[in-house]
C-alpha cells in the first residue's frame, strides 16, 4: 500500500485553493474517493460546483455567508466557532472513508481560533490518515513538521492591489 502524505499550500499568493482542487480532480480521475471541507468560505466557489457533481467526491456543507474575520461581531465569531467545531468532528469521522481529504483555508481557521490546532495535528499524525491537503496563509510549526509537501505561493503582483475585485470563475 502506498503511503498517504500531507500537503501544505501556504502563503499570500494566488493558487493555494486552485492547487488543492486540481489535486482533487486528479484523484477523482484516478478513481480515488475525495472529501473537501472549506473554512472561512461560503461554498460558492466555482470549483465546488463540479466537485459536488462527482459521485466519489463529498463536499462538506459551508455556511451560507462568511464575513471577513476582521469584520465579524462577537456573535458571528461564536457562531462560526461552533460551526467549524462541528465541521471538524464531521471531518474526523469522514477521514477513514476517503483517499484524499482537502481542508481549504483550515490554516487560517486555526490562526483565528475557529479550529483546534491539536485536532488537525491528530488527524495528520494518525496511522491510517488519508492523503491530506491543508491550505491557508500561515502555518503553525506543529503542522509544518508533519508535512511531506510544503509549497509557498508568493504574490509578486495581484490585480487586487489595483482595485480589481475577485472575478467569478477566475478567483472563485
Amino acid at each position: 500500500m502506498k503511503p498517504s502524505l500531507i500537503h501544505i499550500y501556504k502563503g499570500d499568493g494566488k493558487g493555494k485553493t486552485t492547487a488543492a482542487m486540481g489535486l482533487a480532480a486528479r484523484a477523482l480521475g484516478a478513481g480515488l474517493r475525495v472529501a473537501v471541507a472549506c473554512f472561512l468560505k461560503d461554498g460558492s466557489s466555482s470549483e465546488l460546483t463540479i466537485l459536488r457533481s462527482h459521485e466519489r467526491c463529498t463536499v462538506l456543507p459551508c455556511p451560507s455567508s462568511v464575513p471577513f474575520s476582521n469584520r465579524m461581531s462577537d456573535e458571528e465569531r461564536l457562531y462560526f466557532s461552533e460551526w467549524y467545531r462541528a465541521l471538524t468532528n464531521d471531518i474526523l469521522r469522514l477521514s477513514s472513508q476517503v483517499d484524499v481529504l482537502i481542508l481549504d483555508e483550515v490554516l487560517d481557521a486555526i490562526e483565528l481560533g475557529f479550529v483546534e490546532e491539536s485536532a488537525v495535528v491528530s488527524l495528520c499524525t494518525a496511522d491510517d490518515h488519508p492523503e491530506i491537503v491543508l491550505t491557508g496563509h500561515h502555518v503553525r510549526d506543529s503542522l509544518l513538521k508533519n508535512a511531506d509537501y510544503i509549497t509557498t505561493m508568493q504574490a509578486d503582483r495581484h490585480p487586487f492591489s489595483n482595485g480589481i475585485v475577485a472575478r467569478h470563475g477566475i478567483e472563485y
